[in-house]
């Protein structure tokens, strides 16, 4: 049986369009495939669920009609791939996490062969009807795959989730034994300088965090906008703009360097703010990344990096 990897008729020649929601949620995805392909531990998942939802939206993207069509059901596909390749970062950042990543991994699974089954499907009615495309959308927009990929989304979120909190948990708990650990190592020297040089460490992240973390917005001035990410939903049956994230060059009065604003707006992109939170807040950084987090004018939220 030949896998489900395109279909049988020969490309049309889509619109070219850099606007394009189901070209921008295919790149997006081929991002992920890059990113598990360099992630230590969770790599092997990350990159198999996100090869396959490539599959998928590649075949998708063979027909001229679909654009329009099928762009709500290909960002649900890339959020939940995006929870995953977020996930697996927090989960390779941490060298004992992996104990913490079975639920995700499994869900991983049952999500892969789901998008694979889909595949198959869509490419057994590309073969065998006349009028396929009308045939695949109606299973492509069917009640029953979308509330599978909603409720696969929820799993993924919470799996995601559950992950944070053990980290954390774990790390107030080494924390602890830390601080615990100091007066019964004294007879050590060797172990209690060892101790001693990573308290130090940490002070020195924690007062450069705080010097970063007093700037206010008269010390930032954006410049060019770097990029600007509209963000699509269905609205009473409407597909509208429901957010939007605006990516803009920055200067900051303590630095040379130049720095990257992210301003968020609308529901969905204070929703996308909040998972950007959540990652950058949790997971470990490398020691010249920095974040600020605060409100904007208004509605907006901005993140500087």
């Amino acid at each position: 049986m030949r896998s489900p990897t395109s279909f049988s008729k020969p490309s049309r020649n889509p619109v070219q369009n850099s606007n394009n929601s189901l070209s921008a949620s295919i790149e997006l995805v081929k991002g992920a495939v890059a990113v598990g392909e360099m992630l230590p531990v969770a790599g092997s998942f990350v990159k198999s669920l996100a090869g396959t939802a490539v599959v998928f939206l590649e075949n998708l993207e063979r027909f001229e009609k679909n654009k329009e069509d099928v762009q709500v059901l290909a960002r649900d596909i890339t959020d939940v791939v995006i929870i995953v390749r977020d996930a697996g970062i927090n989960i390779s950042a941490e060298s004992e996490s992996a104990e913490y990543a079975a639920d995700l991994k499994n869900s991983c699974a049952e999500f892969q062969k789901f998008l694979s089954d889909l595949t198959t499907q869509v490419i057994d009615i590309e073969r065998t009807e006349q009028g396929f495309w009308r045939n695949i959308k109606k299973l492509l927009t069917s009640r029953d795959v979308q509330e599978k990929i909603k409720s696969y989304r929820q799993v993924m979120e919470g799996a995601r989730l559950n992950l944070l909190l053990s980290l954390n948990l774990k790390s107030v708990a080494s924390t602890f034994r830390i601080d615990h650990g100091v007066a019964a190592l004294q007879s050590s020297q060797t172990d209690l300088a060892t101790i001693t040089r990573d308290i130090q460490r940490v002070t020195a992240r924690s007062s450069a965090d705080n010097k970063f973390h007093s700037l206010i917005y008269g010390d930032i001035q954006c410049r060019d906008t770097w990029s600007t990410k509209k963000i699509y939903g269905m609205v009473d049956g409407d597909l509208i703009q429901v957010g939007e994230v605006i990516k803009y060059a920055a200067d900051v009065s303590t630095s040379n360097r130049v720095f990257v604003v992210k301003e968020y707006s609308g529901d969905a992109g204070l929703l996308e703010w909040e998972r950007d939170f959540h990652v950058h807040s949790t997971a470990p950084r490398h020691q010249n990344l920095r974040q600020l987090y605060g409100s904007g004018i208004l509605v907006c939220i901005r993140q500087f990096i």
